[in-house]
């Protein structure tokens, strides 16, 4: 949605009315939410996803925040995939600077394992 040109709030927005559905319709499934992953622009490959790196943690924190007032499981998955100090996607956990090569999919399969196991 990013590349869309929403807002941070925006695309909050939209996380947030699917979220709202999914409990509405199926209250007693185990819901998860995850942080958006980081990107990389130092690829220069999505064009439209130009100057949104720091967009993303603004997202995630609406995202923690909602999830921690509505009592729903929030994995944040962001610090695992940046560079220390920034908000950059590590270069080698991308192969695009937003795909995930195949070392970024065994951590967040890693990550996910952790809150997946006691289901």
């Amino acid at each position: 949605d990013l590349s869309h040109n929403l807002t941070p709030e925006q695309v909050f927005s939209e996380a947030e009315r699917v979220i709202v559905k999914i409990r509405h319709d199926s209250p007693k499934t185990k819901l998860f939410v995850q942080s958006i992953l980081p990107i990389n622009e130092s690829f220069d490959t999505w064009k439209t996803l130009a100057g949104k790196t720091d967009d993303i943690p603004r997202i995630n924190n609406l995202l923690k925040k909602y999830c921690g007032r509505h009592k729903i499981a929030y994995i944040n998955l962001f610090p695992n995939f940046v560079r220390h100090g920034t908000n950059i996607l590590r270069k080698e956990l991308t192969v695009d600077g937003l795909h995930l090569t195949s070392l970024g999919y065994k951590i967040w399969s890693y990550e996910l394992r952790n809150y997946l196991h006691g289901l």
